[in-house]
């Protein structure tokens, strides 16, 4: 029946179906999913439900299990509905009296709730749930003792946080400072990489802990009130340019202000306690000269509870702004999350929420937009358990089976040792039968293969936290500008530096670009090399010849070649550093690992740090010829230009950028072995024959020639890939597969020219290499141990 209503009345059908039925809704096709997912349905939607919406709306968590919520939310205007949160909190109120402390943050409906050790982000609408390793805190704190102490919100570490949304890209972003004595730096983390980032730009002043922050209009607001010199600060973060600038504050001072986003403007609440009636102010910014003017103005003494009076009185009691009504009825919380509201109508104060049941989070706004990429790739088990480490059960049922399995070897072991003696002396028959070379190895077995096993585990756990790497590149050499330096010094005084030594001078320091900067190139060639000083110059001069050749042709195209040395201990670097003084550090850049790391890590190395919008990564040999980074192109952009259309059907149409699809094309040479075109050695027909059937295992099917050198990626795709990947050497390819099909990012194998170059680093050696780093992988992932990043 729907399929006869035409796209458009579909569209309107599903706008006024209720929130449940939409999620329901979301696996009926994969158009129906584009179309609910999509930002243009999130905006009628949202328009919709402001017209007709009749009950405001609030995220609420609820500590009690058996709560009865009419008994604790009692509105006499019925105007107030409570979604709430799925919580494991204490039964008992009294032993979790400090959890209104725990702080939280808010944007667009999503929920930020930092705990220590983690940053969790939620989207009640969805119950989407996604949780980020915080890092080592740079001070130890108790977060609830902190709060119950101060009478305010600190967060965990004593980081300074806030919550918001790149309004130019979409991405949503965690941003924390820090300030200690000597130093003061702010992080950014955004959910859609999963890394956390510092920036170079400084805070432009010191922030207190422990007041919140607000988001409005694409910057993060914080507060600093003295109230020794009294004077107070606005600091405000872009989260597009990244910028810190600072902001005109309330003409009055606010000795126990809140800042927050009021009906999308940046308000400050002030409590006055030294007047009589504690007077409460909502100081309202208009974004377009700045000037503050008074939007709310009344007594809380008005209120009708007493209990809320007699904490007015304290001079830490604080009460943050939510929401205003269609009947003009203002709503708040206090430092307590307790809900009120003040009724325009007849100024008084009135108590929504009664007891210590629910603590208030947040205003609720619909929010069908994922999290991420794709809505699949959330949890949605909402706050469990936050302040605990999350394992996976498949690892618990790992380490008990083989806590279980290693003491039942080592009995038998132990008592097969203790009674072989006996039973040589005693010459008893059925002792000697017990103790054959069948069985003797058969132990051995056990205890290899349970070994085996157990290194496994313990090998994967200590390289959980691989995928980060342990040298950050901020800056590159640019060897042109040696000669330079030389040039001008000659110039200026020859007679003095006729005995300069200058290999001693330095060279000048470009900055080095990053994987979640914006593309400033087309594309980019990422080349590992080890021990290439022979085989690299042809393949660069090949390279170079078809790019520049392709430039002159075509204006618009741009390109970048980076040369990643991994720990060569032969001419390596001066080929490439020759290489770099011949074409510019703008068109080849070179960055070396110091020590070898493997052909993954230098691979990882140069994809996090490139400029194009499409990155190739190719072998140093030259053994697949240039030109065919054409067919990856082209095959790239019909995918890219589909996968667009498919996300928003209103884009069809419409020019977009390649780098923001996800895509992967993987360069084979499967169709060279049912021609025997390719010449290869007897046992790295071997090695591949092998490795294809341990690969089918370990990731699937999918791609069949995994260990072809030329993949091209859009940036979306390599920025997603590469924070993730966790193996180092061989089978990083065979890693990339596997996230390719954790992510849903489409993957092309597309037929390349290949011959075979002498001097390859592929020897019989690297079999026990690659099956360690497959089982590594296995366990690794099926025991959630390798965490996703951005799943």
């Amino acid at each position: 029946m729907m399929k006869e209503l035409g796209l458009d009345l579909e569209e309107e059908v599903l706008l006024r179906v209720p929130l449940e039925s939409i999620l329901k809704f979301k696996t009926v096709s994969k158009q129906w999913r584009s179309l609910l997912e999509s930002r243009s349905f999130s905006e009628r939607r949202r328009i919709i439900i402001q017209k007709t919406q009749k009950k405001m709306q609030f995220v609420a968590a609820a500590l009690l299990l058996n709560i009865n919520p009419e008994v604790v939310v009692k509105d006499d205007d019925e105007e107030v509905e409570m979604i709430y949160l799925d919580c494991d909190f204490p039964k008992v109120q009294e032993e979790d009296s400090g959890f209104s402390r725990r702080p939280s943050l808010s944007c667009d409906g999503l929920v930020c709730m930092p705990v220590p050790g983690w940053i969790n982000v939620l989207n009640p609408s969805t119950g989407e749930f996604l949780r980020f390793d915080s890092g080592r805190d740079p001070k130890m704190t108790d977060v609830l003792v902190d709060g119950s102490r101060r009478g305010f919100e600190v967060f965990p570490g004593y980081w300074r946080m806030g919550f918001g949304r790149d309004i130019v890209n979409g991405s949503y972003k965690v941003a924390r400072m820090c300030f200690e004595p000597n130093c003061s730096y702010c992080e950014i983390l955004d959910i859609n990489i999963g890394v956390w980032r510092k920036l170079k730009r400084k805070p432009l002043f010191y922030v207190g802990e422990r007041l919140k922050s607000a988001f409005v209009n694409g910057s993060i607001h914080w507060l600093e009130v003295d109230c020794y010199y009294h004077t107070q600060k606005i600091l405000a973060l872009d989260l597009h340019t990244e910028k810190f600038r600072s902001v005109k504050t309330p003409p009055l001072f606010c000795k126990s202000g809140q800042i927050a986003n009021l009906e999308d403007r940046l308000v400050v609440a002030a409590k006055d306690i030294g007047e009589p009636g504690f007077k409460f102010c909502i100081w309202s910014m208009d974004p377009r000269d700045e000037t503050w003017s008074i939007a709310y103005s009344f007594h809380l003494s008005s209120s009708t509870r007493s209990s809320f009076i007699s904490r007015c009185s304290h001079w830490w009691h604080w009460c943050m702004p939510l929401a205003v009504s269609k009947r003009g009825n203002f709503y708040f919380y206090d430092q307590e999350k307790k809900l009120h509201k003040y009724c325009s109508d007849t100024g008084l104060v009135r108590g929504v929420t009664y007891g210590g049941g629910i603590r208030i989070v947040a205003p609720f706004v619909e929010n069908l937009l994922p999290i991420r990429g794709s809505a699949s790739s959330g949890r949605t088990f909402g706050f469990r358990n936050l302040d605990e480490f999350e394992t996976s059960s498949c690892f618990r049922q790992i380490k008990s089976s083989v806590r279980k399995e290693w003491l039942g070897i080592t009995t038998t072991v132990v008592a097969v040792v203790a009674l072989h003696p006996c039973s040589l002396s005693q010459g008893a028959p059925a002792m000697e039968s017990l103790l054959t070379v069948a069985e003797l190895g058969l132990s051995l077995l056990l205890i290899v293969f349970w070994g085996f096993i157990s290194v496994v585990v313990v090998e994967a756990w200590r390289r959980r936290h691989s995928n980060v790497p342990v040298e950050t590149v901020t800056t590159l050499e640019d060897p042109t500008s040696l000669k330079q330096i030389q040039l001008s010094v000659e110039r200026i005084a020859s007679p003095l530096v006729a005995n300069v030594d200058f290999k001693q001078l330095f060279y000048h320091q470009v900055p080095c670009p990053h994987i979640s900067d914006p593309a400033d190139k087309y594309l980019s060639l990422i080349v590992p090399a080890f021990n290439e000083e022979q085989r690299l110059p042809a393949a660069l001069e090949e390279t170079m010849d078809y790019l520049q050749g392709r430039a002159s042709r075509d204006k618009n195209f741009s390109y970048e070649v980076v040369i990643v040395d991994d720990g060569s201990v032969d001419g390596t670097k001066r080929v490439a550093v020759d290489f770099v003084k011949k074409y510019t550090v703008d068109n080849i850049r070179f960055i070396p690992l110091g020590k070898n790391q493997g052909k993954g890590e230098a691979i990882r190395t140069g994809m996090m740090h490139s400029r194009g919008e499409l990155l190739l990564m190719l072998d140093a040999d030259g053994a697949t010829k240039i030109t065919d980074l054409e067919k990856l192109e082209n095959q790239i952009h019909a995918v890219a230009r589909e996968e667009n259309s498919i996300r928003d059907p209103a884009l069809k149409n419409v020019a977009f950028k390649i780098g923001d699809v996800q895509v992967s094309a993987f360069g084979s040479r499967a169709h060279l072995e049912e021609k025997a075109l390719a010449t290869r050695k007897w046992y790295r027909n071997f090695l591949m024959k092998g490795f294809h059937l341990v690969v089918l295992l370990a990731a699937g099917s999918g791609i069949r020639d995994t260990q072809c050198g030329f993949k091209m990626f859009t940036r979306a795709a390599a920025r997603r890939l590469f924070t993730n990947v966790h193996l180092k050497r061989w089978c990083f390819d065979v890693e990339l597969v596997f996230l390719c099909k954790r992510f849903n990012i489409p993957m092309l194998e597309i037929s390349v020219n290949w011959s075979e170059i002498p001097g390859s680093k592929v020897s019989l050696l690297s079999i026990p290499n690659m099956l360690w780093e497959l089982a590594l992988m296995s366990a690794g992932y099926r025991t959630g141990m390798w965490k996703i990043l951005h799943a």
